[in-house]
């Protein structure tokens, strides 16, 4: 039995016991719209701490901003293979300053020191010890030890700060926990036959221990917006799911001895404990932005535009069953940095030139927003520094790691 019907069996019961409706009613519960008038309000609601941030706990004169230049660029147009990088799904800064990236096109690992200089390759495209086939995932397990996660392989292989291979877990988890549990976050499709029309998936956050074949279900989580649509295959009509556009959907990111999950309908983090019972609510004051007809018609124009005039009425047949949620979603990722503050990037707006990340503390209070250039794909947050990926304008990736200016390591 592999790893993905484990899942399945294991996942079946609780369903039965708990259903995502259920869950969905109870989330929907904790986040009333009851928002407090003061600055900040800490209370207590069934056991669950909620702690809600009207204005950010940061002095403007206490605020990080990000640098206006990366301290640190990695990359070439062309020369030495080692620096041309194509698709990079994973950075991670050691303590000793140097930058592991993993590049998902070419299948490996590259170490660069501090300055930039390429110092070691690991991996390729391979099914063997410590080779690749989809390299979807870098991060560090501590100080000593990364994680390189292969969704293709379902595989996770294990690898120390000096490149070299210790270990491989079969799973392709999301992260992992202080006690050594691994995390993962598996979709649930609805029962019963799929219909036309809109439906959310749930999310079963699972838990399992390294070598074991057993899993756990943690929690029930609402999952993705999937839009079912009727669409000409050429053979016939079929009906064909679809993520809802400007949909929600949820993320999970665990971190020490938590696991944080941020869902798209709302500004606000759950914090779970590692047996999977929800202990903390953080919540900002936020409403999410109208969604209005004007983004709808220019949605439908810009996927028309994307393909040959043959294909187009097939889209527009498609287009016409289109359903968009009132608002535009709250958050669009989540990063944990390295002292446990949750990073959570606001979803990006018509018009947006930079993007906005709001900062939460360990203990859920909102410290503020640090902006960056929309241009940037972040991959790793750590001791006042921020790993991202731009690409120039022949489409080349780069690594650019900057500074947070402001940044104190105690706060």
């Amino acid at each position: 039995m592999n790893p993905e019907e484990r899942m399945r069996l294991t996942i079946l019961p609780a369903l039965r016991a708990a259903t995502v409706a259920a869950l969905l009613l109870l989330l929907a519960a904790c986040a009333a719209d009851d928002r407090a008038a003061a600055p900040f309000t800490v209370r207590d609601s069934a056991g669950i701490r909620i702690m809600e941030s009207a204005v950010p706990a940061w002095a403007p004169e206490d605020a990080w901003r990000l640098a206006a230049e990366p301290a640190v660029v990695i990359g070439a147009v062309e020369g030495s293979p080692a620096y041309l990088l194509e698709q990079v799904s994973g950075i991670v800064i050691l303590p000793d300053g140097a930058v592991v990236v993993a590049d998902r096109r070419a299948s490996n690992l590259r170490w660069f020191d501090e300055a930039g200089r390429h110092m070691r390759t690991v991996g390729g495209r391979g099914a063997g010890p410590g080779e690749f086939q989809f390299l979807t995932g870098l991060f560090p397990l501590n100080e000593d030890t990364l994680a390189a996660v292969d969704a293709t392989q379902r595989r996770t292989t294990l690898i120390t700060a000096d490149g070299q291979v210790v270990g491989t877990e079969e799973l392709a988890p999301v992260g992992r926990l202080d006690d050594g549990r691994w995390i993962h976050a598996t979709a649930i499709q609805p029962p019963g036959e799929q219909r036309l029309g809109l439906a959310r998936y749930g999310l079963a956050m699972l838990g399992s221990n390294s070598g074991a074949a057993a899993v756990d279900t943690l929690a029930l989580l609402p999952g993705s917006d999937i839009l079912f649509v009727e669409q000409d295959m050429g053979s016939g009509v079929q009906v064909v799911g679809m993520p809802m556009p400007y949909g929600s959907h949820t993320l999970v990111r665990p971190w020490g001895d938590a696991i944080m999950v941020a869902d798209g309908s709302s500004y606000q983090l759950s914090r779970f404990d590692g047996s999977g019972t929800l202990r903390q609510i953080a919540r900002r004051t936020l409403r999410r932005t109208p969604l209005t007809e004007e983004v709808r018609t220019r949605y439908r124009e810009n996927e028309l535009a994307r393909v040959p005039a043959e294909r187009r009425p097939s889209l527009e047949h498609r287009h016409d069953q289109l359903v968009f949620p009132d608002s535009f979603p709250s958050w669009q990722e989540l990063r944990m940095d390295r002292q446990g503050r949750a990073w959570a990037r606001h979803f990006p707006l018509p018009g947006d030139t930079v993007q906005s990340w709001s900062v939460f503390d360990p203990d859920g209070r909102w410290l503020g927003e640090v902006q960056m250039p929309s241009d940037l794909t972040v991959r790793d947050i750590g001791y006042g520094w921020v790993a991202a990926v731009w690409r120039d304008e022949l489409d080349v990736a780069h690594v650019r790691i900057y500074r947070l200016d402001g940044f104190q390591e105690v706060r």
